[in-house]
C-alpha cells in the first residue's frame, strides 16, 4: 500500500520513494514503519579493505570497492615545426581561437606579419597533438576575434586596411572552412581590438568597438546563412569609455557583461540587454582603480560557477597577473577583489573554462594555471606552468576542447612564429559516478559483506544534519555540496536514506 504525508505520495506500493524534498520527523518514521529503513541492502564481495559507511562502486567483474580520485598533472605539447598551421614561417601578432561543437574541432584565426588573416581548423588528437586543414586566406585582417554560433558556423569580427569594422561568417565542414562575404558594421572602428561574443537567447552575436567619435559602443548582429546584418551602434556612454573594450554572454541573466576603461585607470562594467536587432545598456558601475592593463586581459564566462571571470595584468603591482570573478544582478556588473595567479610581469592574458575538471584555464606570457571558482573569489592550483617561447605575440588566441578535455592557444612564440600548443590544467578524475551504495560494515579484502543501497538507510554516518541532502564527492567522501552524484538525504546525525541511484 502506498504511503502518502498531507495528501503526497511518498513510497509507492512497489517500495519506491517519491517526492522527498525534505525529511521532517514525521516522514521519517512513514519510511520507517513502512520497512523501507531495515531493507535496501545487498551483499558484495570486496576489491580492497572497505571501512563501515564508505561510498562503494560497482567494479566490472561485480566487486566493490571504495570510490578511487586521481589527480591528473597538467601538461603541454612540444614545441616542433609541425604546429604551424599554414605549414610556412611567418610572424602572428594577433589571434583568436572557438571551439565548433558540431564538428567537434578548434576554429583558429590570426594575423601575420604583413596583416594578412588566415583562417585554420584544428583537430585534438591523442595526447597533446593537433593535425590541421588547408588554411584560408581572408585578406587584410587587424586584432581578430571569433566566436561560434552553433550548427558549424561562426562570426569573425576584426578591422580591414581601413580599421572598419568588419565581420564575416564562418562554415565548418570537417577540417575545412570557408567564409562568406565581409560586411563592414563601422566605418571607422579604432586601431584596437574589436571583440565578439553570442547571445544565444536571443541568436544575436554582440561587436564592441570605438564609434566615429573615438568612444566605446556596440552593436547587434543577425546571421542568416553566410551572411550578417547589424542594427544601430550603441554608445556605451557620453564619458570619456574608449579603451580596452571586452565583452561576454552570461546564459544565467541572459544579458552581455561588457568592461571598457577610460583614459584614467578605472574600469567600468555594463550591462547589455539584447532584444531583436537593438541592445539596450544599463548604467556604467565602476569596479577597480588599481590600474588594469584590460589590453592585456581577457573576460569570459565559467559555466561551472555561473561566474563571469576577469583576466587581466595589474600594472600599479608591478603587471602581475590578476584575476577577478564578476557576476550580473539586474543591470548591474560586479567584481569580488582581484586573486594574483602570476606574481611576477605579465601580458597577452587570455582565460577559458574547463567544463570537464570544472576549473578555468588562464595564460599569460608563456604560462598557464587552473584556478577553481568559488563565490567572489577563485583558488589557484599551487604550480605555475612552462611553455617553451621566447617571446609572444600580442593577442593570444585560447579555447577548449571538451571532448577531449584539452586547451588549444594560437601565438607567436620563438621570434614571434605562428605556433599553436595544446595542454591541460591539473585536474582530478573519479569513479564516483559508478557509486551504488554504502557499506554497513568493515569489509577485508576479498570478503563479504552488506551494501546499502537505494531506499535502505545507512546508519554508519557521523555528523549529518537532519534534512539535508548529501552527494558523493570525487574522494567519495559525502559532501552537502550540491556537486557531482546526489545519493540522499539524512534522517539523524548517523542515518541517511539513500534515495537516489548513481546518476
Amino acid at each position: 500500500m502506498a504511503i502518502q504525508i498531507s495528501g503526497t505520495e511518498v513510497i509507492s506500493n512497489s517500495r519506491g520513494l517519491n517526492n522527498i524534498a525534505s525529511v521532517d520527523a514525521t516522514t521519517a518514521a512513514s519510511i520507517s514503519a513502512a520497512g523501507v529503513g531495515g531493507g535496501g541492502t545487498l551483499d558484495f564481495t570486496a576489491d580492497g579493505a572497505i571501512s563501515a559507511g564508505d561510498v562503494v562502486v560497482l567494479n566490472s567483474d561485480g566487486t566493490v570497492s571504495t570510490v578511487t580520485e586521481t589527480t591528473v598533472s597538467a601538461s603541454r605539447s612540444s614545441f616542433t615545426s609541425s604546429h604551424y598551421p599554414r605549414g610556412t614561417f611567418d610572424y602572428a601578432y594577433a589571434s583568436a581561437a572557438a571551439y565548433d561543437e558540431n564538428s567537434g574541432n578548434v576554429i583558429l584565426i590570426y594575423q601575420n606579419n604583413g596583416n594578412t588573416g588566415y583562417a585554420t581548423i584544428g583537430t585534438v588528437g591523442s595526447g597533446n597533438t593537433i593535425t590541421f586543414g588547408t588554411s584560408l586566406s581572408m585578406g587584410t585582417v587587424r586584432t581578430p576575434s571569433v566566436v561560434s554560433i552553433g550548427g558549424g558556423k561562426f562570426v569573425v569580427s576584426y578591422l580591414d586596411s581601413s580599421y572598419r569594422g568588419v565581420a564575416r561568417v564562418g562554415t565548418v565542414s570537417g577540417t575545412g572552412v570557408s567564409l562568406g562575404t565581409a560586411t563592414t558594421f563601422s566605418s571607422y572602428a579604432g586601431q584596437s581590438t574589436v571583440p565578439i561574443t553570442y547571445d544565444a537567447n536571443a541568436d544575436k552575436v554582440v561587436i564592441m568597438h570605438n564609434n566615429s567619435s573615438a568612444y566605446s559602443s556596440v552593436i547587434v548582429g543577425s546571421v542568416s546563412g553566410t551572411s550578417i546584418s547589424f542594427g544601430t551602434t550603441v554608445q556605451l556612454s557620453t564619458s570619456s569609455m574608449t579603451t580596452y573594450n571586452k565583452c561576454v554572454y552570461d546564459p544565467v541573466s541572459q544579458k552581455i557583461a561588457i568592461t571598457s576603461k577610460p583614459s584614467g585607470s578605472t574600469i567600468y562594467g555594463v550591462v547589455g540587454t539584447v532584444s531583436g536587432t537593438s541592445i539596450s545598456l544599463g548604467t556604467a558601475n565602476s569596479f577597480g582603480t588599481d590600474g588594469l592593463q584590460i589590453k592585456d586581459g581577457a573576460l569570459n564566462y565559467d559555466p561551472t560557477s555561473q561566474k563571469i571571470i576577469f583576466a587581466y595584468s595589474d600594472d600599479s603591482n608591478s603587471n602581475y597577473g590578476v584575476m577577478k570573478v564578476g557576476s550580473i544582478s539586474g543591470t548591474t556588473l560586479s567584481f569580488g577583489t582581484g586573486v594574483v595567479w602570476k606574481s611576477s610581469s605579465t601580458n597577452q592574458i587570455t582565460c577559458v573554462p574547463t567544463t570537464t575538471s570544472g576549473k578555468v584555464a588562464v595564460y599569460g606570457r608563456g604560462h598557464f594555471i587552473g584556478g577553481t571558482v568559488s563565490g567572489t573569489s577563485v583558488t589557484f592550483d599551487s604550480t605555475l606552468n612552462t611553455f617553451d617561447y621566447s617571446s609572444d605575440g600580442w593577442q593570444p588566441g585560447l579555447t577548449y576542447d571538451p571532448v577531449k578535455d584539452k586547451c588549444v592557444i594560437l601565438a607567436g612564440w620563438t621570434s614571434y612564429w605562428v605556433n599553436v600548443y595544446v595542454f591541460n590544467i591539473e585536474s582530478v578524475s573519479s569513479d564516483n559516478d559508478s557509486w551504488i551504495g554504502i557499506s554497513t560494515q568493515a569489509i577485508s579484502d576479498t570478503a563479504s559483506g552488506s551494501i546499502t543501497v537505494l531506499g535502505g538507510v545507512n546508519d554508519q554516518q557521523t555528523g549529518l544534519t537532519i534534512g539535508t541532502t548529501y552527494y558523493a564527492d570525487t574522494d567519495g567522501t559525502l559532501t552537502a555540496t550540491a556537486n557531482n552524484y546526489k545519493v540522499g538525504k539524512a534522517l539523524a546525525a548517523t542515518d541517511l536514506l539513500i534515495t537516489e541511484g548513481n546518476t
